[in-house]
């Protein structure tokens, strides 16, 4: 869909005039280091997060299969319940 888009976009002739990927092949470096300043501390902490509930289900995994169970019953709706929104009046 972006190809399409980006296609009607470059080749209309009224959207054309906004020349919208002229610079677009340019690198810009300090941009460039401002996404990777952000993107990198959230990424070593997603992949903590998710190595610390992997461990934990091995953990639980040690103690069998029920245990197990209810461990990813507990762990799902936590999830579903942590995506509700807080402010339903």
């Amino acid at each position: 869909m972006f190809i399409a888009l980006a296609l009607y976009v470059w080749v209309h002739p009224q959207l054309s005039q906004y020349r919208i990927f002229q610079g677009f092949h340019r690198l810009r470096l300090k941009v460039l280091w401002q996404v990777i300043w952000v993107g990198v501390p959230i990424g070593i902490f997603s992949g903590l997060e998710a190595g610390c509930f992997m461990v934990i289900m091995f953990w639980v995994g040690t103690l069998g299969t029920v245990a197990l169970a209810a461990h990813q019953i507990v762990f799902q709706t936590i999830v579903v319940v942590f995506m509700l929104p807080l402010g339903i009046s």
